[in-house]
């Protein structure tokens, strides 16, 4: 990351320094050959103006360039029409053309040389007072561009070695500074490096924290390791409590077979042992029927939403018939209240899934002589079914955990104090799956509230 944003710096510098060396390439030409070009102008106007009336008396001119000086290297002509008046080298190389053609610039090469020209015409006049005699003079004045290129590529070579080396510092202070503004990201980095299914330690440091663009990062970060830290421990506790479930029922039947074989019994013994097997398997059965319930609920949670409709109240009440006999063995009454034509967003088998799920467990924690209520009400387009049981309160510690898989409030798992410990997880991926929320608090009594939204008609 740090060899891409330098190289980026470096590349649109190196662009803008090329740029800007090219600049100064055509500005100093211009300023340069401008320079020349005035200069140019003023030694042909300085040899117009030598020309001046010869001392006989044929009205003719000569070029006096007595006490004149000119660059040695530079080359002149004047001419009175096709009469050469003076010169110094062959300028024109006798080409006439070179001196045809109003006042302008020229470029011309003689022998290894480039000079850069003017061509200058005036009008001298013999005797202004008198005689008015008028002569068309054309002067030709060339320097050598030597002197102009060496100028140009003095100041473009400076430019460049000055863009060279701000190029290089430039390089070597982006290279320093965005290390260290990146410095909190490797920070960052190693310490989720450090991350393994043992360990879970993540502590990103201040500085981490304090900038602005990482700040989302380090908080997804956290999310992210904080919910594979619990998956994993769910994990790790579904492989031990199922493990401990199964074993158990193993254990059990295997010892039960093992007791029925040491020596022959009758037909009452062996009918008693195979009762007690096979209640062991069912409870196996009951186990992997539940493990794997959840399984295809929490798989068709990530991949869509079972859609359906279900009348909340008439199914409350088919459960409630279904569970009479248990909660009259135990001395428990079963009441509902709320309106019959209530009707939610969910399929109707795993409401009744959710809904078996839930009185059971209000019937098993109520003391003998009291009531489990189930009360349905309606609010902002969500219905809301609370069921409500007059035993001791839970843990606070605990109620985090009432929807972990196989988690149970009895660590001994006796098999007196309840099933699975999968019930409430399967009736949360239920309810979640089709958009709805269940919680467990305390009050005066456990109230189990699912909020579920109201189907649309």
């Amino acid at each position: 990351m740090t060899r891409r944003v330098v190289s980026l710096v470096l590349l649109i510098e190196l662009l803008f320094a090329v740029s800007t060396t090219t600049l100064v390439y055509f500005y100093e030409k211009h300023t340069y050959f401008e320079a020349l070009n005035i200069a140019l102008r003023g030694h042909a106007d300085s040899l117009m103006g030598a020309v001046v009336e010869a001392a006989d008396d044929t009205d003719s001119v000569l070029l006096d360039v007595a006490g004149m000086q000119t660059p040695k290297d530079d080359l002149y002509e004047v001419w009175e029409k096709d009469a050469l008046l003076g010169r110094t080298g062959d300028l024109s190389g006798g080409d006439a053309t070179l001196r045809r053609g109003g006042d302008a610039f020229f470029n011309l090469k003689i022998g290894a040389k480039h000079y850069h020209g003017v061509r200058m015409h005036g009008m001298r006049v013999i005797d202004p007072a008198s005689l008015k005699v008028k002569h068309e003079v054309v002067v030709l004045y060339a320097a050598p561009t030597a002197g102009v290129w060496r100028a140009v590529e003095r100041a473009v070579r400076f430019f460049a070695i000055g863009n060279a080396a701000i190029l290089l510092v430039t390089g070597l202070l982006v290279f320093v500074f965005v290390r260290r503004s990146i410095a909190p990201l490797y920070q960052l980095a190693g310490e989720a490096s450090t991350i393994a299914a043992n360990s879970w330690q993540f502590s990103p440091s201040d500085k981490a924290r304090s900038v602005e663009e990482l700040e989302p990062l380090v908080a997804a970060l956290e999310g992210v390791i904080g919910r594979l830290e619990r998956s994993f421990g769910q994990q790790r506790i579904f492989v031990s409590d199922a493990a401990h479930e199964l074993k158990t029922s193993v254990a059990v039947v295997k010892s039960s077979i093992q007791l029925l074989s040491m020596k022959e019994r009758t037909s009452a013994e062996y009918q008693t042992g195979l009762e007690r097997c096979q209640m062991d398997c069912m409870r196996m059965e009951e186990l992997v029927q539940r493990m794997l319930t959840l399984a295809m609920v929490e798989e068709g949670d990530m991949k869509q939403r079972v859609a359906g409709d279900v009348a909340v109240m008439s199914v409350v009440g088919e459960v409630m018939e279904d569970l009479a006999t248990t909660a009259q063995l135990r001395g428990v009454r079963l009441e509902s209240s709320g309106e019959d034509k209530v009707r939610a967003s969910m399929a109707r088998e795993r409401w009744r899934t959710v809904c078996t799920e839930l009185l059971q467990n209000a019937i098993q924690h109520s003391p003998q002589g009291e009531v489990v209520t189930v009360a349905t009400t309606v609010k902002s387009g969500m219905a809301s079914v609370v069921v409500r049981n007059a035993g001791e309160a839970i843990a606070t510690d605990m109620l985090p955990h009432l929807f972990d898989r196989f988690y149970r409030g009895d660590p001994s798992r006796a098999r007196s104090t309840g099933g699975t410990g999968l019930g409430l997880a399967i009736c949360k991926a239920m309810v979640e799956q089709a958009g709805g929320q269940i919680s467990v608090q305390n009050g005066a009594s456990v109230e189990v509230r699912v909020d579920l939204p109201v189907s649309v008609e």
